[in-house]
């Protein structure tokens, strides 16, 4: 499964890596975020459990996180939860107005049959409506003016 969801963001580039690489705040300002907890470093990896709402459903997973400020990338790997495996890419690059945001995925089930069905459960069903959710709200508060926003969560 291959999926790549992007979102223009009238708001300079950094800002807005510097508002989606601290992960551990998502919370904060994404409401449909139970939590994140960092659980320790690997690498110069962090390890983040981290919990959403997918609608009514929960959903939990453990990630290596890794940032890439020169080149504005965050990289997430899956290594616990039931998209163990999964590549997850933040990718913020300057755009005509601002920012262009696009979040990639990358996940194939180790399920023998019905790994195909599950992959677009997952994709379909879960990715896709927390990563918009996600890109939706970043915008919306990376777009707020600065003088409204407070410095540890960006929100008015």
């Amino acid at each position: 499964m291959h999926s790549t969801i992007a979102i223009e963001i009238q708001a300079p580039a950094d800002d807005v890596f510097a508002l989606v690489e601290r992960v551990e705040h998502w919370p904060e300002f994404l409401p449909h975020y139970r939590w994140v907890r960092r659980k320790g470093v690997a690498g110069g990896s962090r390890i983040l459990e981290m919990a959403a709402w997918r609608g009514w459903y929960p959903v939990r997973w453990t990630s290596r996180v890794s940032a890439e400020p020169a080149t504005r990338r965050l990289r997430f790997t899956h290594i616990a939860g039931p998209t163990r495996g999964m590549e997850v890419e933040w990718q913020i690059d300057a755009g005509e107005c601002g920012a262009r945001a696009a979040i990639v995925h990358d996940y194939r089930s180790s399920l023998p049959l019905a790994g195909r069905l599950y992959e677009w459960v997952v994709g379909h069903l879960f990715i896709d409506a927390v990563a918009g959710r996600t890109l939706r709200r970043v915008k919306q508060v990376a777009e707020i003016p600065y003088g409204r926003r407070t410095p540890r969560t960006g929100r008015e």
